[in-house]
């Protein structure tokens, strides 16, 4: 237990970055458990340098932080490709190419290296506001929907299931409604431990071997409970939502959680705070298609256009994090049709019935709620039009 009190810390400085952006990447690194990443504000005390050089000082700012600080090691961070080697982070910045750029500069190692052609060729910097038209100020962007026709029809047949209530995701929704301080052990060896008091999860073994648990079936997990450790909890630094957020990905890979059903209506609570939570690609548009309009799944696959696998996931997280909404098909609330149109299985004008959610835990909720078929219908076809840009 001493290595996990004594985790390496790492002191990050940020030049061109606005204060938006330090706020993102400094959860960004409360997030990270592996090694403590923390930003300052003095230079003399930082171990690495990210120079965003794709403000308005430009080029000028790499330069300069190069001859004020040729000690300390830099990431030059840009939307463009440099025209040196260096430790290169590419935006829009994303969290999984975040941290191993810092410990490659940290390192002395280049993870950008110019090829001759490019260097007899050179690049045009694009102007402040050309930048501007394609870059949206977040530390993950979302892809672009694309006009290509594709195939739409949802493959119901060919979808695999998992469950979600076994392996190391099941242990820790299991673990996360404890009281106490607990722990998960593998091999009579912790993995994580829970501080429900603070609601922040230690993780004991590297990110890559969770992963690897989440992945195996056949793992045995145990829950033990610990005591109070505060020499342990103060190094907790992860959310408990955000590790069943990351566990729910590496485990469902592309896979429907067993719990839904592919025809039920989902919709979403609220959004899930996507700048602390895993990245998913699409996650944005999903969230703010599914905060408005309950819809089944084979529906949103063809109006969303996303890659079914991080559907999947995305679901999956979704549920586990209790941000899911689940309505059976005989509550009344209206079903989407292939025409886009809502369905219902009673009377076509408007229709009071209860509607029924079920919650994470099984719990039937009921609410008596109108359902109006055409106020919904009209309300739909907008969204669908502005998220498909037609």
């Amino acid at each position: 237990m001493n290595s996990l009190s004594n985790m390496p810390l790492v002191k990050v400085m940020l030049f061109g970055v606005d204060a938006r952006k330090t706020a993102i990447y400094s959860m960004a690194f409360k997030m990270h458990t592996a090694t403590q990443f923390q930003l300052i504000d003095n230079v003399q005390q930082a171990d690495v340098l990210v120079v965003d050089v794709d403000g308005v000082e430009g080029e000028s700012l790499w330069e300069s932080t190069q001859s004020d600080f040729p000690e300390i090691p830099k990431v030059y961070s840009s939307i463009l490709e440099p025209k040196f080697d260096v430790a290169y982070l590419p935006k829009p910045v994303k969290v999984e190419t975040l941290f191993p750029v810092l410990r490659a500069a940290l390192a002395g190692v280049v993870t950008f290296k110019v090829t001759e052609a490019e260097q007899t060729q050179g690049r045009e910097r694009l102007s402040f506001k050309q930048q501007a038209k394609n870059y949206k100020n977040t530390l993950v962007d979302e892809p672009e929907i694309s006009a290509t026709p594709r195939d739409v029809i949802f493959p119901v047949e060919q979808i695999q299931s998992f469950d979600a209530t076994t392996g190391l995701l099941g242990k820790t929704r299991q673990i996360a409604t404890q009281t106490e301080n607990v722990a998960l052990i593998v091999d009579n060896k912790p993995i994580l431990m829970f501080f429900p008091a603070v609601d922040r999860v230690l993780l004991a073994v590297a990110p890559e071997k969770l992963e690897e648990i989440c992945q195996n079936t056949e793992v045995h997990i145990s829950i033990k409970e610990i005591g109070d450790h505060p020499e342990w909890q103060q190094h907790a630094k992860a959310q408990m939502d955000s590790c069943l957020w990351q566990f729910a990905v590496w485990t469902a890979k592309g896979r429907l959680i067993q719990e839904i059903d592919v025809h039920q209506p989902i919709s979403l609570r609220s959004w899930p705070n996507i700048t602390r939570l895993a990245y998913i690609p699409d996650a944005m548009r999903l969230s703010a298609f599914l905060t408005k309009s309950p819809v089944n799944l084979p529906m949103l696959y063809k109006m969303i256009r996303v890659d079914i696998a991080d559907l999947l996931n995305f679901v999956a997280a979704s549920h586990v994090t209790n941000l899911l909404k689940i309505q059976t098909s005989q509550s009344g609330v209206a079903a989407v049709g292939e025409s886009g149109q809502y369905l219902n299985s009673g009377d076509s004008t408007v229709v009071a019935s209860t509607a029924i959610s079920q919650t994470s835990s099984g719990e039937v909720v009921a609410s008596s709620a109108p359902v109006r078929p055409k106020q919904s219908s009209s309300m739909l076809q907008r969204l669908l039009k502005k998220l498909t840009g037609k």
